[in-house]
Formats: structure tokens, C-alpha cells, sequence
């Protein structure tokens, strides 16, 4: 009996040390793996230094071409001369907006991505992207404009200029994918908290297969190679917008429809001033207008600024608004009107023919 025990002694001893080696090869194997993981994480955080600083350093002398060329369209040029100051002027524009966005991504990156706290009114930052986009979306034949639902604080606290940078990205992407139609925006606060805004920005452009989709928010990610020989991209932009989104308290999503065009939905949350925020409409006033054309948009945002808008597509529907609408003001679309003179005096006649003053 004495020998048994001496052996199970000697096994169980043998276990333990065998079980101790096997922890110290544990411990060690762990060691190294964080080691590795440090020195993986210092190398990405110098990587996105570098491409940081290099950015800032690239985008520097970028300006100044910029700058010199504007100065040099402002001058008396031949008209080939003006053509090739153009071509310099676009693809400078070009070169700095991926510049910018490599400067982002290695921003966020290395976690130096900083937001600013001011005050600022959401629907004038929506109306000036707009306008920026204005003469791209007029090149292309292309109705843009906004709407609003629920009524949108006058003033928010937060980062004004991300939120701008995510509208242009959105608003870019959809009118450089869409040939015909409109990209709208629409836009309205929560109910409970006005400071949570909801945006969502609809085009009728090419759409995008299901199965991709997934791909859209990834770094450097391209719906297909096609799409990048075709219109151009990093496949940063909407990585970007999304990291931006979720760094202020928000979600971004989407659905598309190959050939029925594509909406992105996102929200951001804002601070609201210590005052109470006004909630009123934009534009008080109380005339009536009458919007005679085909568009949606311009009479959909007319009445979210407050305003009284009737609607007709054609004269004699214009004809029985005025007649029972005193003192309303006439917006007569003369877009696309091969003779806008003639359109005029054509409303003005249909008025007299229906017994209305001129």
C-alpha cells in the first residue's frame, strides 16, 4: 500500500508540475500576444499620424493653387485659356476633397477627430449646402430641395461644420449617381427631444443591388469596380459620414432600389440653448401664394417655412385660385420654358377671359 501511494504521489507530482509548465507557457504566449497587439496599435496610430501630418502638409500648397487659379479665371483670358484654367480649377477641387477625406480618416484613426460646441441654426446649414450643390444639380437637369416635417429648432448646440460635411458627402454621392429626377432632403425633429434630428436624403438615381449594400459603410469600398472608373471616389466618404454620425450620438442606415433610386437615413443628436427654442415657422406671413408648374419640391418647402400655397399645373386650375383667393401672389415656373414672356401673357389672358382683373 505503501508503494501505491508513493505512485499516485509521484503522478499527481509530475501532473502539477506538467499543469504549472503549461500555465507558464500560457502566460508567456499571452505576453507576446499583447506585445504584438501594442506594437500593432503604435504602428497604426503612427500610420495615421503620418497621414495626418502629410495631408495637412499636401493640402497646404493645394490651397494656394486654388486660390492662384480663382484669381487667374478673374482675369481677361482667351476662351481656350478659360477652358484650361477650368479644368485646373475642377480637378484641384477634386484632388483637395480626397485629400480631406484621407485627413479625416486618419483623424478618426488616431482618435483626434475634435468637435466643435456652438450655436448654430440647422435649416440655414441645410439651405447654404444646398446651395452649393445648386449649379451641379442645374447642370445635370436635376430638381433639388429640402422639406420639413415637425418643426426644427431655430438654434442647436453642436458641430455645425460635420453636420455640413455629412450633407455635402450624402447630397454629392446622390447627384453624382443620379442622371434624371431630384434629390431631396428631408428633414424633421423629435417630438420629445427637438434636439434629435432625423435626416434622410432621396434621389432617383441608379440605385444599388441588395447584395452590395453592405459594402457601402467600409473603408476604401467601392459598390463595384465600374463604379470607381465611372464616377470617380475613394470609397471614404461614406465610412467617414458614418464614424462622424455615430461620434455624434447618431445611426445611419439606407435602402435602394436598382433603378428606382436610393434614401439614406441618419440622426444626429444636438444640445439645445439654456433659452427656450422657437418653434414657430420661419416665415409668418400671411399672404397666399398660388405655385403654377410641375415641380413637388418648391411648394412642399414654401409651406415649411410657414407660407400658404395653392397649386396648379395649368391655367384653368390657376384661373379658379385666383378667383376665389383674394390677394395672392403668383409663382409662375418658367423653368425649362422655351418662351417665358409668352407663359406670362398666356396666364394673363386665360385671367381676362374669366373675368378677372390683370
Amino acid at each position: 500500500s505503501a508503494l501505491l501511494i508513493s505512485s499516485i504521489l509521484l503522478v499527481l507530482w509530475a501532473s502539477l508540475r506538467g499543469l504549472q509548465q503549461a500555465l507558464r507557457d500560457k502566460e508567456s504566449s499571452n505576453q507576446q500576444l499583447q506585445i504584438a497587439r501594442d506594437e500593432a496599435l503604435a504602428s497604426a496610430r503612427v500610420k495615421a499620424e503620418f497621414l495626418a501630418n502629410m495631408s495637412h502638409e499636401i493640402r497646404t500648397p493645394m490651397n494656394g493653387i486654388i486660390g492662384m487659379n480663382d484669381l487667374l479665371l478673374d482675369t481677361t483670358l482667351s476662351q481656350e485659356q478659360r477652358a484650361l484654367a477650368q479644368t485646373v480649377q475642377k480637378s484641384s477641387h477634386t484632388l483637395l476633397k480626397i485629400i480631406n477625406d484621407i485627413l479625416d480618416f486618419s483623424k478618426i484613426e488616431a482618435g483626434k477627430l475634435d468637435f466643435e460646441e456652438i450655436a448654430f441654426d440647422p435649416m440655414r446649414s441645410i439651405e447654404e449646402v444646398l446651395e452649393l450643390f445648386s449649379e451641379r444639380a442645374a447642370d445635370k437637369g436635376l430638381e433639388i430641395g429640402y422639406r420639413t416635417g415637425t418643426p426644427l429648432p431655430r438654434t442647436v448646440i453642436g458641430d455645425d461644420g460635420r453636420l455640413r460635411q455629412v450633407l455635402s458627402n450624402l447630397i454629392g454621392n446622390a447627384i453624382k449617381f443620379t442622371e434624371t429626377g431630384e434629390v431631396e432632403i428631408q428633414v424633421s425633429a423629435d417630438s420629445t427631444n427637438p434636439g434629435h434630428l432625423e435626416f434622410a436624403v432621396c434621389d432617383t438615381g441608379i440605385g444599388i443591388p441588395e447584395d452590395k449594400q453592405s459594402r457601402l459603410f467600409q473603408s476604401f469600398s467601392q459598390v463595384d469596380g465600374s463604379i470607381t472608373r465611372r464616377f470617380g471616389g475613394t470609397g471614404l466618404g461614406l465610412a467617414i459620414s458614418r464614424q462622424l454620425i455615430h461620434m455624434m450620438g447618431g445611426e445611419i442606415d439606407m435602402h435602394s432600389q436598382p433603378g428606382a433610386g436610393s434614401t439614406f437615413h441618419f440622426s444626429v443628436r444636438f444640445g439645445l440653448p439654456d433659452a427656450p427654442t422657437d418653434l414657430s415657422p420661419r416665415l409668418p406671413l400671411e399672404q397666399a401664394f398660388l405655385y403654377i408648374g410641375q415641380r413637388r419640391q418648391l411648394p412642399d418647402q414654401l409651406r415649411s417655412w410657414g407660407l400658404q400655397v395653392h397649386t396648379a399645373q395649368g391655367y384653368p386650375d390657376a384661373v379658379e385660385v385666383l378667383a376665389s383667393t383674394p390677394k395672392v401672389h403668383v409663382l409662375l415656373d418658367l423653368s425649362n420654358a422655351p418662351a417665358p414672356v409668352h407663359r406670362a401673357a398666356a396666364l394673363r389672358d386665360a385671367c381676362l377671359q374669366a373675368g378677372l382683373p390683370p
